[in-house]
């Protein structure tokens, strides 16, 4: 079931002017604060962000973490440009504490969906998954 969409969006923190510290130009380093590779947004990100960057763009990966939370906290304390969930860095681009980098950057569409095994469910799962359904049709019928 599709519950919902987001966006991984390239952020750096803002300078005193409210200019991104960090951007993507080319002949120098991009400081990327990136999901480990192994994870499913690092997976993304190698596919749609680090193999489409021109040549002269040389990565350094100076913080890699699985956790979006922890790479949140590092690009606002200014360590590098990071790929976040939109949702979760609202406020922050509200304020101006984060910017979104643009240049040669894109961001990456995300679709929130769920899965589910469907033999050997306990019962608290089938009731999780009947909630799920009825929410989703209801918002289907009446979004």
């Amino acid at each position: 079931i599709n519950i919902g969409t987001d966006q991984l969006i390239p952020v750096s923190k803002t300078d005193e002017q409210g200019n991104a510290v960090f951007d993507c130009e080319p002949n120098k380093p991009l400081t990327m604060l990136s999901h480990t590779a192994e994870s499913f947004f690092g997976k993304l990100l190698a596919i749609h962000c680090f193999d489409k960057l021109p040549a002269d763009i040389p990565i350094h990966k100076k913080y890699q973490s699985s956790l979006s939370q922890a790479l949140k906290a590092l690009v606002l304390s200014g360590k590098g440009i990071a790929y976040l969930p939109k949702s979760l860095i609202i406020a922050e681009l509200a304020n101006k504490q984060l910017s979104i980098v643009t240049h040669l950057l894109e961001p990456i569409p995300l679709t929130i969906t769920l899965y589910r095994l469907k033999n050997s469910q306990s019962s608290q799962a089938k009731m999780l998954w009947q909630a799920v359904l009825a929410n989703h049709e209801t918002h289907q019928q009446h979004p």
